[in-house]
């Protein structure tokens, strides 16, 4: 896709390079969310948009600071997120089997597959998890 919307702080830089955005792209927003996140200001900041592009394509992003408190293991995944090149890039597979969140993956993987034996959520063909139907769903009752 070449659609030109978004936030420009969290551009990868092959779209400010005119190429279509793709997963990497993703991956690269996610590391840009991220960042902000848990640093609270964006990883790349800039007066103006050519000199914002400028520092995307050097990936030249914001410091974290001891003061951050930002765990070495989820700095290691803004890194790798927002490396220059898409290629180079992990996958959101890559990703969640990182240490840190492999557990937490694991956990979600799991409340899925029991979801799913309840009819409650589907997969499609390709792996992806969808909802059931809202009127197939078991209501919550209200607590008085």
């Amino acid at each position: 896709a070449l659609t030109r919307v978004g936030t420009p702080c969290n551009v990868s830089p092959e779209r400010c390079e005119g190429k279509p955005y793709s997963f990497e792209s993703d991956v690269w927003a996610l590391g840009c969310v991220l960042f902000e996140l848990l640093t609270l200001r964006p990883a790349f900041r800039a007066e103006t948009i050519p000199l914002l592009t400028e520092k995307i394509l050097a990936g030249a992003y914001a410091e974290v600071s001891e003061a951050d408190a930002v765990p070495p293991e989820v700095l290691a995944i803004v890194d790798s997120a927002l490396t220059v090149a898409p290629e180079q890039r992990p996958s959101i597979q890559q990703l969640l089997a990182a240490p840190i969140l492999a557990a937490h993956a694991a956990r979600h993987e799991a409340a899925d597959r029991e979801a799913a034996g309840t009819g409650q959520v589907r997969r499609d063909s390709r792996g992806h998890v969808t909802l059931a139907s809202r009127a197939r769903l078991p209501r919550k009752r209200r607590s008085p």
